[in-house]
């Protein structure tokens, strides 16, 4: 049964290819395809949009926000000022994540105290790769320098469940 099945299969694309237009229809537009969309479709995660929710006046926090500002895969689009502009920001896609500081950000960190990093992001309406991507660019190395010690690397935080930076 299979024998005849591909042997139909195989006499149909031999008069598919013996006809001039069948042969432009089947080879030209996948041709072009893969030239538009590999021009067009990138997974190349450069200049994420993000706000910034800053509610520590310290230099920690002052220092957090440059140092997103400043990396290359990061492009600050909107300061806000409180957590009601959050959902309208993200849900807009005006910035596909928030970055939080809280308002014991500096504290915690002059005092030694783990601190806790949360942000609110959404990937909705993109594909898988550039969801990968954003996860996989999540600033956890920049956050590190800022007071972690080796002994808390690993930790979770009780009050989100995610890790202490």
């Amino acid at each position: 049964m299979l024998r005849r099945i591909y042997a139909l299969a195989i006499k149909e694309f031999l008069a598919l290819l013996k006809d001039k237009r069948s042969r432009f229809v089947i080879i030209v537009p996948p041709l072009i395809q893969l030239l538009v969309f590999g021009y067009a479709a990138t997974f190349d995660l450069n200049r994420i949009p993000f706000a910034v929710y800053n509610e520590d006046t310290g230099p920690a926090g002052r220092e957090l926000v440059e140092r997103f500002t400043a990396a290359p895969n990061f492009q600050q689009v909107a300061v806000l000022s409180s957590d009601a502009e959050v959902a309208p920001v993200v849900d807009s896609r005006t910035a596909l994540m928030v970055l939080h500081v809280g308002p014991q950000f500096s504290r915690a960190l002059a005092a030694g105290r783990p601190v806790c990093r949360r942000g609110a992001a959404s990937a909705r309406g993109l594909g898988d790769a550039q969801q990968s991507g954003i996860r996989r660019h999540r600033p956890q190395r920049d956050l590190r320098p800022l007071g972690e010690s080796s002994r808390q690397a690993g930790r979770t935080c009780r009050r989100c469940s995610s890790p202490r930076a």
